[in-house]
């Protein structure tokens, strides 16, 4: 039962056991290297810190990307256009020509600081020389595998509760989820089913809100990079069609750079799979949902409902957390 709740980040619950009680050997690497991350540290707070800053750098790297993109083409197009002749610093092809420079060579460090590449790997020996450079450090990866740690940490009570029921009585637990185990029951004791119950119920309604809350977010942020490339790409089109009616420097210079703050926008959405995850969310809301209904309707649950329901609310979390690391999956893993 309780490789069915770990290991079904990547596996699915049925398929995890054999009648025989022989193991299945997991496809995947997220929870192997996720849980050294749980037996080293085996904080929430600090997990959901380190979830929260790798999040932020890798999302805010890459709008950042994106947008320094365009601001290198903003640079190339202005001095062509002549659009600012006349005007001091702003005429002078080598001001523009810098700011461009600048702009690409930023884009680079931020991809040789939060990615994991090969010339990184090769430059690495710079963090020897410069400790305040670090280079290839997997802010993508690292989002993840927190946000992996932090998922079994949340809750832990309900994995606890279906590893003193079942697990430890199964001789192929794996000896990294006992040790676990042994790290998060020194950390939190088991609590009476009665106190489970309650909690459990808590945590559905909590996880109800905030699923739909970030589903709205996702779905509100795609409609509004969406609008934003619609509008650059038919502004491009009537630019286009004015400048050959009347010729000016202002509309040639915005027949370059409309269409390109258009695939600017498109490319943040299709990076960011906002829509894909949106459905995602509100499907596992919906799911979320169908479990509250059925405790609700349990007068006085029983160990055998009680267990049911965690076991329903486990699967569903972790099948949500295997979608949302297909959507944002990644070839390689990091440990810190």
């Amino acid at each position: 039962m309780i490789d069915k709740c770990l290991l079904s980040v990547y596996h699915g619950w049925k398929k995890m056991m054999k009648p025989t009680g022989t193991p299945h050997r997991p496809a995947s690497d997220y929870l192997q290297h996720a849980l050294p991350l749980i037996l080293k540290h085996h904080s929430l707070p600090y997990i959901e810190q380190r979830e929260i800053y790798y999040g932020a750098v890798y999302r805010g790297g890459v709008v950042a990307s994106y947008l320094l993109g365009f601001v290198a083409v903003l640079c190339a197009a202005i001095p062509l256009s002549a659009l600012f002749s006349g005007i001091l610093l702003l005429s002078s092809p080598y001001f523009w020509a810098i700011a461009q420079l600048i702009a690409i060579v930023l884009i680079i460090i931020i991809n040789l600081c939060g990615g994991n590449s090969r010339i990184g790997k090769k430059l690495a020996v710079l963090g020897e020389t410069f400790p305040a450079i670090k280079l290839n450090q997997n802010w993508k990866e690292k989002w993840q595998l927190y946000r992996v740690a932090g998922e079994i940490l949340r809750y832990r009570q309900f994995i606890l509760f279906l590893y003193y029921r079942h697990g430890e009585k199964q001789p192929f637990v794996s000896d990294n989820i006992n040790r676990m185990m042994e790290t998060l029951i020194a950390d939190e004791p088991l609590i009476t089913s009665e106190l489970l119950l309650i909690k459990l119920k808590t945590t559905l309604h909590q996880q109800i809100t905030t699923t739909r809350q970030v589903a709205g977010e996702q779905y509100a942020l795609a409609h509004r990079l969406h609008r934003n490339t619609d509008i650059a790409f038919v502004l491009a089109l009537l630019t286009c069609v004015l400048n050959v009616v009347v010729p000016s420097t202002l509309l040639s210079c915005l027949t370059v750079l409309l269409p390109v703050w258009g695939a600017t926008c498109h490319g943040l959405v299709s990076t960011g799979e906002y829509l894909k995850l949106s459905k995602q969310y509100q499907l596992t809301a919906n799911e979320l949902e169908v479990i509250t209904a059925k405790l609700d309707a349990l007068p006085n649950a029983s160990e055998d409902d009680l267990s049911a329901n965690v076991t329903a609310l486990l699967d569903l979390v972790f099948q949500d957390q295997k979608s949302w690391l297909f959507y944002l999956s990644a070839s390689h893993y990091s440990k810190e």
